[in-house]
């Protein structure tokens, strides 16, 4: 195994065993290729009044609402179907978001073998040795935090000093221990 493979392993177990997905992670646009927003002023453009005009006609599949009605009282007695009020029917029409109706949605494994042969490599680094196997954690698994706040965070972790070169030297030895523990 090669540094730049076991890089490649770490990075994959920091995103299955760290931290949740973070904001960076989040989409900001849907499916279909429109923010939540866009999708809403797109069924609410304009003023109130023509809001108001358009919720008060609305077509639903080429039917006026007030027609509709209209024609089932012409129906008789028998022929009436109870209609929702106006104020409980959903006003705003929907956009069809999957792109495959028939094929089930695609399964992403999260924790492989090779994963799970990271996480019992470093273990094994934590019941031997505290200081690195924390380092190697800090440096995959949490986000957003620049060098010296990990090894702050480190440093608060097993109440120790920690500096920023310490931390750069534990995090070396953390991966060789890791690189001659995942050897094949």
């Amino acid at each position: 195994m090669t540094s730049d493979e076991l890089e490649l392993q770490l990075l994959a177990w920091g995103r299955a065993y760290g931290e949740r997905r973070g904001a960076e992670w989040d989409e900001d646009r849907s499916p279909t290729g429109d923010s939540p927003s866009a999708r809403g002023l797109q069924f609410a453009p304009g003023t109130r009044e023509n809001a108001t005009r358009r919720l008060s006609s609305m077509s639903r599949g080429g039917f006026d609402r007030r027609a509709l009605m209209h024609a089932f009282a012409a129906a008789g007695a028998d022929g009436i179907a109870p209609l929702a009020p106006t104020w409980a029917c959903d006003p705003v029409h929907f956009t069809e978001t999957r792109q495959y109706h028939s094929a089930p949605p695609r399964y992403t494994p999260t924790f492989t073998a090779e994963l799970e042969h990271v996480q019992s490599a470093w273990l094994a680094l934590r019941r031997h040795d505290a200081l690195p196997a924390e380092c190697l954690r800090v440096q995959y698994q949490v986000r957003n935090l620049t060098r010296p706040e990990k090894a702050e965070l480190v440093a608060e972790t097993l109440s120790s000093s920690v500096g920023v070169k310490r931390f750069k030297d534990e995090l070396s030895r953390a991966r060789l221990w890791m690189l001659a523990r995942l050897a094949p």
